[in-house]
């Protein structure tokens, strides 16, 4: 009975860290999302709002009616703006 007891402590905790990491994730992202927003022209920030959302640059490309490569460019414009 008590090894029972011990195990589901543990098991809350592993959650537990496990939630943190989600939280700190989330955190992260939200903070990276205004700093983008604050310095990203409006079709930067699309693409880069698509590439966070799985869009793959083919179809962001379609989307534009832009190719893919020239979406990775303007995926990497945003990045070298970033402090």
């Amino acid at each position: 009975m008590i090894v029972t007891n011990i195990d589901n402590f543990f098991n809350i905790n592993q959650d537990e860290e496990i939630e943190n990491d989600h939280i700190d994730d989330t955190i992260y992202f939200n903070e990276l999302d205004t700093l983008i927003e604050t310095i990203a022209s409006d079709k930067e920030y699309y693409v880069y709002w698509l590439i966070s959302e799985g869009h793959s640059y083919e179809n962001i490309g379609e989307i534009f009616d832009l190719s893919r490569e020239r979406i990775r460019q303007i995926y990497d414009g945003l990045l070298e703006k970033l402090p």
